[in-house]
């Protein structure tokens, strides 16, 4: 008779988390896919392109700023995205709080840095040469 519990279901779920909390990732998650589809048929566009012409393509991808926006906001984006999405995996996967813990802010923090570098290295290069 020790083993027997009469919790009901609600009785159980209570304390394991606000149904709240997977709202924000969630809706980013949909936001940046949805944003990533106009920017990756641009991105085709432009490969389509540089199959024709590469020189044309790689001087207006580099050295136009609205090419180069869209090439650094697609990248961002992109990261991002696939954070959110590793995160998921993260915490779905990995039993180990610590674990999971540690692997996320490791995730968190080389994206960052990606982001933070190519980021900087497109628009040095762009302002070099102007």
């Amino acid at each position: 008779m020790k083993g027997i519990t009469y919790k009901t279901d609600l009785r159980k779920a209570k304390g394991l988390g606000g149904s709240k909390s997977g709202i924000f990732h969630w809706k980013w998650q949909r936001i940046s896919a949805a944003a990533l589809v106009p920017l990756f048929a641009w991105f085709i566009y432009m490969i389509l392109n540089f199959l024709v012409d590469p020189e044309y393509v790689l001087n207006t991808l580099l050295y136009s700023p609205f090419e180069l926006l869209f090439f650094i906001i697609l990248i961002n984006l992109s990261i991002y995205h696939g954070v959110l999405g590793f995160k998921v995996i993260c915490e779905d996967y990995i039993h180990s709080e610590f674990i999971k813990i540690v692997t996320v802010v490791c995730c968190y923090f080389i994206s960052f840095i990606t982001i933070c570098t190519v980021t900087f290295a497109l628009m040095l290069n762009f302002i070099i040469n102007i």
